[in-house]
Protein backbone atom coordinates (compact mmCIF):
# COMPACT_ATOMS: atom_id res chain seq x y z
CA UNK A 1 0.00 0.00 0.00
CA UNK A 2 2.84 2.37 0.76
CA UNK A 3 4.14 1.84 -2.77
CA UNK A 4 0.87 2.98 -4.34
CA UNK A 5 0.69 6.04 -2.07
CA UNK A 6 4.31 6.93 -2.84
CA UNK A 7 3.67 6.69 -6.59
CA UNK A 8 0.57 8.87 -6.23
CA UNK A 9 2.46 11.47 -4.21
CA UNK A 10 5.34 11.55 -6.70
CA UNK A 11 2.96 11.92 -9.64
CA UNK A 12 1.08 14.78 -7.98
CA UNK A 13 4.30 16.58 -7.08
CA UNK A 14 5.69 16.17 -10.59
CA UNK A 15 2.34 17.26 -12.06
CA UNK A 16 2.34 20.37 -9.83
CA UNK A 17 5.93 21.21 -10.86
CA UNK A 18 5.09 20.88 -14.57
CA UNK A 19 1.86 22.87 -14.13
CA UNK A 20 3.55 25.71 -12.21
CA UNK A 21 6.50 25.80 -14.60
CA UNK A 22 4.19 25.98 -17.62
CA UNK A 23 2.12 28.77 -16.06
CA UNK A 24 5.24 30.78 -15.09
CA UNK A 25 6.49 30.65 -18.66
CA UNK A 26 3.18 32.04 -19.86
CA UNK A 27 2.00 28.85 -21.52
CA UNK A 28 -1.45 27.39 -21.32
CA UNK A 29 -2.17 24.04 -19.81
CA UNK A 30 -4.76 22.10 -21.83
CA UNK A 31 -7.31 20.19 -19.75
CA UNK A 32 -5.54 20.37 -16.36
CA UNK A 33 -8.20 18.30 -14.52
CA UNK A 34 -8.24 15.54 -17.15
CA UNK A 35 -4.44 15.43 -17.14
CA UNK A 36 -4.43 15.19 -13.32
CA UNK A 37 -6.93 12.32 -13.38
CA UNK A 38 -4.97 10.46 -16.08
CA UNK A 39 -1.73 11.00 -14.17
CA UNK A 40 -3.35 9.72 -10.93
CA UNK A 41 -4.73 6.56 -12.56
CA UNK A 42 -1.45 5.80 -14.34
CA UNK A 43 0.61 6.25 -11.16
CA UNK A 44 -1.80 4.15 -9.08
CA UNK A 45 -1.54 1.32 -11.61
CA UNK A 46 2.25 1.64 -11.70
CA UNK A 47 2.38 1.54 -7.89
CA UNK A 48 0.09 -1.49 -7.83
CA UNK A 49 2.30 -3.48 -10.20
CA UNK A 50 5.47 -2.43 -8.36
CA UNK A 51 3.88 -3.55 -5.06
CA UNK A 52 2.98 -6.93 -6.57
CA UNK A 53 6.61 -7.33 -7.65
CA UNK A 54 7.82 -6.43 -4.17
CA UNK A 55 5.43 -8.96 -2.58
CA UNK A 56 7.32 -11.74 -4.35
CA UNK A 57 10.43 -10.78 -2.35
CA UNK A 58 8.75 -10.79 1.07
CA UNK A 59 9.96 -13.85 3.00
CA UNK A 60 7.56 -16.47 4.31
CA UNK A 61 7.19 -17.36 7.98
CA UNK A 62 6.03 -20.71 9.36
CA UNK A 63 3.84 -20.59 12.44
CA UNK A 64 3.08 -23.59 14.63
CA UNK A 65 0.36 -23.82 17.26
CA UNK A 66 0.05 -26.80 19.63
CA UNK A 67 -3.11 -27.57 21.60
CA UNK A 68 -3.66 -30.47 24.00
CA UNK A 69 -6.40 -32.88 22.94
CA UNK A 70 -8.79 -34.32 25.48
CA UNK A 71 -10.05 -37.89 25.36
CA UNK A 72 -13.80 -38.20 25.66
CA UNK A 73 -15.86 -40.96 27.32
CA UNK A 74 -13.67 -41.39 30.36
CA UNK A 75 -13.73 -40.20 33.93
CA UNK A 76 -10.15 -38.94 33.98
CA UNK A 77 -10.04 -37.42 30.48
CA UNK A 78 -6.93 -39.44 29.59
CA UNK A 79 -8.45 -42.64 28.19
CA UNK A 80 -10.98 -43.06 25.45
CA UNK A 81 -11.07 -41.60 21.94
CA UNK A 82 -9.14 -38.43 21.10
CA UNK A 83 -10.94 -37.78 17.83
CA UNK A 84 -14.13 -38.88 16.12
CA UNK A 85 -15.32 -38.85 12.55
CA UNK A 86 -17.65 -35.90 12.19
CA UNK A 87 -20.41 -35.42 9.67
CA UNK A 88 -19.29 -33.85 6.41
CA UNK A 89 -18.72 -30.10 6.50
CA UNK A 90 -19.65 -28.57 3.13
CA UNK A 91 -19.45 -32.07 1.63
CA UNK A 92 -15.91 -32.70 2.93
CA UNK A 93 -15.37 -35.44 5.56
CA UNK A 94 -13.99 -34.11 8.83
CA UNK A 95 -12.77 -35.08 12.32
CA UNK A 96 -14.11 -33.67 15.58
CA UNK A 97 -11.61 -33.13 18.38
CA UNK A 98 -11.83 -31.49 21.78
CA UNK A 99 -9.01 -29.25 22.99
CA UNK A 100 -8.22 -28.09 26.49
CA UNK A 101 -8.06 -24.31 26.93
CA UNK A 102 -5.75 -22.45 29.31
CA UNK A 103 -8.60 -21.92 31.79
CA UNK A 104 -9.39 -25.67 31.82
CA UNK A 105 -12.50 -25.49 29.66
CA UNK A 106 -12.99 -27.58 26.52
CA UNK A 107 -13.43 -26.37 22.95
CA UNK A 108 -14.78 -28.44 20.08
CA UNK A 109 -12.79 -28.20 16.85
CA UNK A 110 -13.49 -29.64 13.42
CA UNK A 111 -10.45 -30.66 11.39
CA UNK A 112 -10.52 -31.57 7.68
CA UNK A 113 -10.11 -35.18 6.61
CA UNK A 114 -6.64 -34.48 5.17
CA UNK A 115 -5.33 -34.15 8.75
CA UNK A 116 -2.18 -36.18 9.33
CA UNK A 117 -2.43 -38.70 12.18
CA UNK A 118 0.94 -39.51 13.76
CA UNK A 119 1.89 -41.81 16.62
CA UNK A 120 4.72 -40.73 18.91
CA UNK A 121 6.52 -42.79 21.56
CA UNK A 122 7.34 -39.56 23.41
CA UNK A 123 3.71 -38.99 24.42
CA UNK A 124 2.26 -40.81 27.41
CA UNK A 125 -1.55 -40.83 27.66
CA UNK A 126 -1.91 -37.44 26.00
CA UNK A 127 -2.46 -36.22 22.47
CA UNK A 128 -1.64 -32.96 20.68
CA UNK A 129 -3.24 -31.10 17.80
CA UNK A 130 -0.47 -29.33 15.89
CA UNK A 131 -1.41 -26.72 13.29
CA UNK A 132 1.31 -25.32 11.04
CA UNK A 133 0.69 -22.52 8.60
CA UNK A 134 2.79 -20.46 6.22
CA UNK A 135 2.18 -16.75 5.78
CA UNK A 136 4.06 -13.59 4.83
CA UNK A 137 6.46 -12.30 7.48
CA UNK A 138 4.93 -9.04 8.72
CA UNK A 139 8.19 -8.08 10.48
CA UNK A 140 10.00 -7.83 7.14
CA UNK A 141 10.88 -4.33 5.92
CA UNK A 142 9.38 -5.12 2.51
CA UNK A 143 6.04 -6.30 3.92
CA UNK A 144 4.50 -2.81 4.21
CA UNK A 145 5.62 -1.90 0.69
CA UNK A 146 3.94 -4.92 -0.86
CA UNK A 147 0.44 -6.09 -1.54
CA UNK A 148 0.19 -9.32 0.38
CA UNK A 149 -2.73 -11.48 1.27
CA UNK A 150 -3.05 -11.45 5.04
CA UNK A 151 -4.48 -14.95 5.34
CA UNK A 152 -2.62 -18.12 6.16
CA UNK A 153 -1.90 -20.53 3.37
CA UNK A 154 -0.47 -24.03 3.23
CA UNK A 155 -2.19 -24.98 6.48
CA UNK A 156 -1.43 -28.48 7.77
CA UNK A 157 -3.10 -30.16 10.71
CA UNK A 158 -1.49 -33.00 12.65
CA UNK A 159 -2.97 -35.14 15.40
CA UNK A 160 -0.09 -36.60 17.41
CA UNK A 161 -1.18 -39.62 19.45
CA UNK A 162 0.60 -41.88 21.96
CA UNK A 163 2.23 -44.95 20.39
CA UNK A 164 -0.16 -47.87 19.89
CA UNK A 165 -3.33 -45.83 20.43
CA UNK A 166 -4.41 -45.45 16.81
CA UNK A 167 -6.72 -48.18 15.52
CA UNK A 168 -7.79 -47.53 11.91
Amino acid sequence: MKTILLCLALSWVSYAIVYIRTRLRGGTFVEPVANLVACTVASALAGFFIAIGISCAVPNKTTEVNRQLVAIRSANGKTGAFFYPASAVLGIPAYRVYTKNVDGSLSAQILPSNTFIIESAELNNEAIWRKTSVNKDSSSALYHWSISLNGDWDIRNYIVLPAGSFVP
